[in-house]
């Protein structure tokens, strides 16, 4: 209602801040317990996320946080001028953040203020904010201990990036892609909360001095597709208590197991490559294993792990998938083993893979015959390599059977007889001499309609 009013409500773990026609100054400095307590001396991050649904009149809004209760720092500033009828732009679920001049010392309080004012009259603001959170960034290092956060748990989203490790003391969600985690001294992915769960795709953990992943606890989840895991001097995952979904992975040259998984549950692992690991490619019960290469002679191109196109993982993964994108799938339609490879591979770039068929460049009259003949030039498929595994081999050439000479839009309109057939070679393009049904004359145009 109109008229001087003002909310502020936890809403599952949304705070809600609603006013009209009135200022609004709520913060945690009178709290008895801090919403959080620096764990370790640093500089720090500041993060959230929020949305303004809605800000009419002459409101304005911000999120502001304060060391040791001195002084209010600014997050999040929407503003507007005096005398102006439209308050700030609304926007929706956002993360601010801002980082490089906090730093923190052990044992310092934080607490938050959430601030509205309004000039004149019809202030109005409905506001959101949810998930405020530190974070450390330590010599390319994000850790996360338990006293840095007011709950038992953290969730952590990370895109690409590059860093050398990140390590959590709490339950944890991790979500993450297309990053690189890469030579710390310690674990590159450890979570060690009870509870943890975690999803990785198109990533690198590699160069350890410990563990590339480790995810401790009561209970876990981990699915992991297209990512490597590898040169990790001690094994390149350890697990405990956990569900795995491993997919399209590469785990190699590994100074301990590939996969040691500590009184697993159901565990598969499918279309991988798992080879020079130091102890053995794994150890877990009951393991769902298909289409995986263990043996010791992958052919990893020099200084990566794409794969040479004469690799046995190579079109060896499971025969009804496809990769996605060609490169980084190579050889022909079928998925690849290892990161590179399958139906999920778009994620480390590259182009769709071809469809294969071969491409119609021209088809014209040939000379002195009277209309009787047709040269068809075509494009090469792009499977007509003999390095490729279940290559293209030959061409076959179809003509539409019409006496009347009627032109056909599609191939589903056609009723086609087998004309003729030639070898593949490997070259780029290739021409065929058809015979015609028919030819045009002063009676009309006559049509005859191929395809390869």
């Amino acid at each position: 209602n109109h008229g001087n009013e003002k909310r502020v409500q936890l809403y599952g773990d949304t705070l809600r801040i609603n006013s009209w026609e009135s200022d609004i100054d709520f913060n945690t400095q009178g709290w008895s317990t801090a919403p959080i307590v620096v764990p370790s001396s640093g500089w720090y991050f500041i993060e959230l996320d929020n949305r303004l649904i809605s800000s009419c009149g002459n409101a304005q809004q911000f999120v502001q946080y304060s060391q040791n209760s001195g002084t209010w720092y600014d997050l999040v500033q929407n503003t507007t001028r005096y005398g102006v009828d439209t308050g700030s732009q609304p926007y929706g679920w956002r993360k601010d953040i801002v980082g490089g001049r906090n730093y923190f010392n052990q044992g310092d309080r934080i607490d938050f203020r959430f601030y509205g004012n309004h000039w004149t009259t019809s202030g109005q603001t409905d506001w959101e904010v949810r998930n405020i959170r530190i974070y450390q960034l330590n010599e390319e290092e994000v850790v996360l201990p338990t006293a840095m956060v007011s709950s038992a748990s953290v969730s952590l989203d990370i895109a690409d990036c590059e860093m050398q490790s990140v390590l959590s003391s709490v339950n944890t969600t991790a979500e993450i892609q297309r990053t690189t985690i890469e030579g710390s001294g310690s674990d590159g992915l450890g979570l060690y909360g009870n509870e943890n769960s975690l999803s990785l795709e198109h990533s690198v953990i590699a160069n350890h001095t410990n563990r590339g992943i480790y995810v401790a606890g009561e209970t876990g989840h981990l699915q992991l597709g297209n990512s490597i895991i590898s040169d990790n001097t001690s094994h390149g995952i350890e697990t405990s208590n956990a569900i795995h979904h491993l997919e399209y992975l590469t785990i190699a040259n590994n100074g301990g197991v590939g996969l040691m998984a500590n009184d697993n549950g159901p565990t598969s692992i499918q279309n991988s490559i798992l080879s020079n690991n130091d102890g053995t490619s794994f150890i877990a019960d009951g393991v769902l294993t298909e289409y995986n290469y263990y043996g010791s002679y992958p052919q990893f191109q020099e200084g990566s792990y794409r794969l040479e196109l004469y690799s046995p993982a190579v079109d060896a993964a499971m025969p009804w998938h496809t990769d996605q994108h060609m490169p980084f799938g190579i050889g022909g339609l079928r998925a690849d083993m290892g990161a590179y490879g399958g139906p999920n591979n778009a994620g480390w770039g590259g182009e769709p893979a071809p469809s294969g068929d071969p491409t119609i460049s021209s088809i014209s009259d040939s000379p002195q015959d009277q209309g009787n003949m047709v040269g068809i030039s075509f494009e090469a498929s792009a499977f007509d390599d003999t390095m490729i595994p279940d290559n293209v081999t030959s061409y076959a050439f179809w003509r539409h059977y019409d006496p009347t000479g009627q032109s056909i839009g599609t191939l589903d309109e056609g009723n086609w007889e087998l004309i003729g057939e030639m070898p593949a070679q490997s070259f780029n393009g290739y021409a065929f001499q058809a015979q015609t049904l028919g030819n045009t004359n002063a009676f009309g145009t006559f049509n005859s309609c191929y395809t390869v």
